[in-house]
This record gives C-alpha cells, sequence and structure tokens, in this order.
C-alpha cells in the first residue's frame, strides 16, 4: 500500500486548533444548531484520536523486535495518556452539564428566559438586603446583586450584549470564588475596584459586552489550583443556606448547584478536601478555619 504522508493531517489538525483557540479567546454567541456542529465535531475528533491510537498500537508491534521502538516508548506514551485523561474528565463534565436539559437563550424559550431573569433578579435583590450576621457574605451578595442587575436588567439596554441564559449559575458561583480568592490573598479591596468600575462601563461602553467582568472572567478561564478557596466555599453555603436555596427549587428552570464551589475546590484543590467534607456534618470547623466576620443579627430583622 502507496505510504500516505502525515503533513496533510498535521497542517488540518492545527487549523482546527487555531480555530478553536480563538473561539476561546473571544468567544461569540453561539447558537444551539452551532453548538450541535461543535458536538459532532468532538466526536470525529475523538474518533481521529481512536484511530491514531491504534495506528500506533499496531506500528509498535510491528516494531518491537528492533531499536527503532525505543522512540516511541515514554515519555510520548505517558504524554498521551495523561492528555487522554484530561479530555475524558473534561468531557464527562461536558456530558453531566448537557445532560441537565437546561434551556439556551432562544425565541423559542424567551418565556421561560423571561421568568429566569425575574426569579434570579428577585432572589439576588432579596440577598442584597438580608442581613446574613457574616459582613463578607452581606458584601458578596451585595456585589452578586449589583452585578445581576447592571448587566441584565440595565436601564439602557446594550442590543450588542448577547449571552446563555443557562450559564447563570456558573458565572454566580464564580463571583463567589473570585471574591474567596482575593479575600484569602488580601486583595479585595483592589478586586472590589476593578469590579465596580466594569459595572460602571455598562451604561455607557456599548462595546462592553461581557457578562462578567473581566476579573472574574480570567479566573474562570485560568484558575490555579491556589484561587479556589475555603473562603468561596463557606461564603457560598451561607448564602445558599439563607437565601439563594430559592434558585434550586422545582420552579426555576436553571437552577444554582449548591455544591459546585465544594466540588470545584475539592477537585483543583484536593488539600483542602478533608475540610470541604465537613461542610455539613461540622460547618463551624470549616467556619473558623476561614475567620469570617461574623456580627449579631437583631430578632425580627431581615431574614
Amino acid at each position: 500500500m502507496k505510504y500516505l504522508e502525515i503533513y496533510p493531517s498535521e497542517v488540518a489538525a492545527q487549523k482546527i486548533s487555531g480555530h478553536l483557540d480563538k473561539m476561546l479567546e473571544d468567544p461569540p454567541k453561539v447558537y444551539r444548531k452551532t453548538l450541535k456542529r461543535y458536538q459532532k465535531l468532538a466526536i470525529l475528533l475523538l474518533d481521529c484520536v481512536d484511530k491514531i491510537n491504534r495506528l500506533i498500537q499496531q506500528e509498535a508491534l510491528l516494531s518491537s523486535e528492533s531499536s527503532e521502538f525505543d522512540e516511541l516508548s515514554y515519555p510520548d506514551s505517558g504524554q498521551i495518556e495523561r492528555k487522554l485523561e484530561e479530555v475524558q474528565s473534561k468531557s464527562k463534565e461536558t456530558s453531566n452539564f448537557l445532560s441537565k436539559d437546561v434551556k439556551l437563550a432562544d425565541a423559542s424559550s424567551s418565556s421561560v428566559n423571561r421568568q429566569t431573569i425575574s426569579k434570579y433578579a428577585e432572589v439576588f435583590n432579596e440577598g442584597a438586603e438580608i442581613s446574613f450576621g457574616v459582613s463578607e457574605v452581606d458584601d458578596c451578595a451585595r456585589l452578586i446583586n449589583s452585578w445581576f442587575t447592571s448587566r441584565f436588567i440595565p436601564k439602557r439596554k446594550n442590543t450588542n450584549f448577547k449571552y446563555q441564559i443557562a450559564q447563570l449559575p456558573l458565572w454566580t458561583a464564580y463571583i463567589v470564588v473570585a471574591y474567596g480568592k482575593h479575600r484569602a490573598d488580601g486583595t479585595l479591596n483592589e478586586f472590589k475596584l476593578v469590579f465596580d468600575s466594569w459595572l460602571n462601563s455598562i451604561e455607557t461602553d456599548m462595546n462592553n459586552c461581557w457578562a462578567l467582568p473581566v476579573n472574574v472572567y480570567s479566573l474562570l478561564k485560568n484558575a490555579s489550583n491556589q484561587d479556589y478557596t475555603l473562603d468561596a466555599v463557606a461564603i457560598y453555603d451561607i448564602l445558599m443556606e439563607r437565601c439563594y436555596y430559592k434558585l434550586t427549587e422545582s420552579n426555576v428552570a436553571i437552577k444554582l448547584d449548591p455544591n459546585i464551589i465544594a466540588i470545584a475546590v475539592k477537585q483543583h484543590n484536593p488539600e483542602l478536601s478533608n475540610l470541604v467534607s465537613m461542610r455539613f456534618s461540622s460547618p463551624d470547623v470549616l467556619r473558623s478555619k476561614v475567620n469570617l466576620t461574623y456580627y449579631e443579627v437583631s430578632v425580627g430583622g431581615n431574614s
């Protein structure tokens, strides 16, 4: 059989990789039909990986008696294995996300979307007015409400701003993740200055078409292990326990996940796993490690 040159396949793969890099750097509005095409592309590319693995295995068997086969051994094979494990983990996350039957922002679900925005606005506004008994939780709740009001129900509508409403739970969680990270780092004031400046620009800058402030978005895309903190777990749990649980109920089309931050912290910062696991059985232990600022809430006050 005539030898087939690998170069055209390498060029095609590089083009696909470059295209996807650009999509991730500056993601445009992607509609449901396009997402379906990307899913089919993922299946096609995974099938290609499977075929490459089969080719490597076949050639390895044929070359096993020669010294040339030594070149195919570690570390290259180890790199392939690690990459496959990484892709498998990400694919599982995507599969779990898609299986939740979330509704993307399109014309067919406009009524559901309006109801969802209204419900989130109601609960976030309530959270901003509650005295949680923890200063950091009060502060984070006000920040989330300001973000949601300014970005999704602004006084001046920006027709350039398009978004996928199904991302609301993730965006909300990562504001808390960012808040917790900067509190732990001692850079909370700087974080809030950038956050507030971005919010103020929404009314005047029609080119501001991002769903999140830059210092939250960059964390979502490129967080390090240490960015996932106990601070975020403790703050989110209190928000959820006192108010945000209303966005997990059956009448909410796109629900908040009460465990999303705890799971992320255990996954990315496993040194904290034992403490995170105690969040229900011994919540005071976790909260004492974080050293939040507690205050007394008067009886009959906001609840």
